[in-house]
Order: C-alpha cells, then sequence, then structure tokens
C-alpha cells in the first residue's frame, strides 16, 4: 500500500527525470546549433594564406605589401626567448574580396581577390618578393638569414 508522501515521492522524482531530459536535449540543440554555425562562417570566409615573421629581425625596419597594397610599416625585433616575432598576417577571403587581418594593426585591408596574390617585404629597403603557391599550403614562414627566406607549408609551424 502506498502513501500520499510515497505518491509525491515518485511525482517529485518523474518531474526530475523529466527535467534532465528536458536538459540534455537542450544542451544536445544548442552543441549541434553551434557546430552547424560555424561551418557556415568558414564556408563563407576562408583563410587562404597566414604570414608568419619568424627570426632574425634584430630592430630592423620592415614593409609588407600585398598585391600593391601596403599593410605593415614597422621596426621588427625576434623575441630573445623564442627566437620568433610577434607580426602575423592572415589573408581571408570572402567571395570575391581579400581582407587583411594582421596580429598589430586593428584595421582591415580589403584587396581585389581577381589579382595574383604578390608578397613584397622591405628589409632596410631592400625588396624580396615572393608569389605564394595554393598547393604548398597557407602557412609562409618569413625568416631573416642573410637575407630574407619564404618558406611555404600546409601545416602550422610550431615555435619553442
Amino acid at each position: 500500500m502506498t502513501t500520499i508522501s510515497d505518491q509525491g515521492d515518485q511525482m517529485d522524482h518523474t518531474k526530475i527525470i523529466d527535467m534532465k531530459k528536458s536538459l540534455y536535449f537542450l544542451f544536445f540543440f544548442i552543441f549541434f546549433y553551434s557546430c552547424r554555425s560555424q561551418e557556415i562562417t568558414q564556408r563563407h570566409s576562408d583563410e587562404i594564406l597566414d604570414i608568419i615573421f619568424a627570426s632574425g629581425f634584430s630592430s630592423d625596419n620592415i614593409e609588407l605589401i600585398i598585391t600593391k597594397t601596403s599593410i605593415v610599416k614597422l621596426k621588427l625585433y625576434s623575441d630573445r626567448a623564442d627566437g620568433v616575432t610577434t607580426l602575423r598576417v592572415k589573408l581571408i577571403s570572402d567571395n570575391k574580396v581579400l581582407f587583411v587581418k594582421t596580429s598589430t594593426i586593428e584595421r582591415i585591408f580589403v584587396l581585389n581577390h581577381t589579382e595574383e596574390i604578390i608578397i613584397e617585404v622591405l628589409v632596410n629597403n631592400i625588396k624580396y618578393v615572393y608569389r605564394p603557391i595554393a598547393d604548398k599550403g597557407r602557412y609562409i614562414i618569413v625568416n631573416l638569414e642573410s637575407g630574407i627566406t619564404f618558406h611555404q607549408q600546409v601545416k602550422e609551424p610550431f615555435f619553442d
């Protein structure tokens, strides 16, 4: 024989189970929706190139020009601890326009996507030109040794 208080406990237990089911459904829906929104964002704006200024820079005046547009002009230093600079430039494509986002500047530059991408780096007024090859990857590492060297690769570089 069940008492009234036992029936109340069973109803409370049923309500708790129903709330748990509702919460699981809600979390699943939020997770699924957030994954879907990231997929849409990536589809409409793809990162084409990621230019990383790495090692060898010590108080060098540099200017980065992409497809005839001056992007960055500054004095560049490689970090003493890991040898890498803080300058990183990303080219992001959105349909027919290229946007340039840098790690040091809050501006976004708009480039003509129909033109060939040409990267020019002026170091202490000496010009170095690089034409990226799409099949070689999106990461371009720029080092200053006896001159500027460009290394293009598929995987994101890891610096110790």
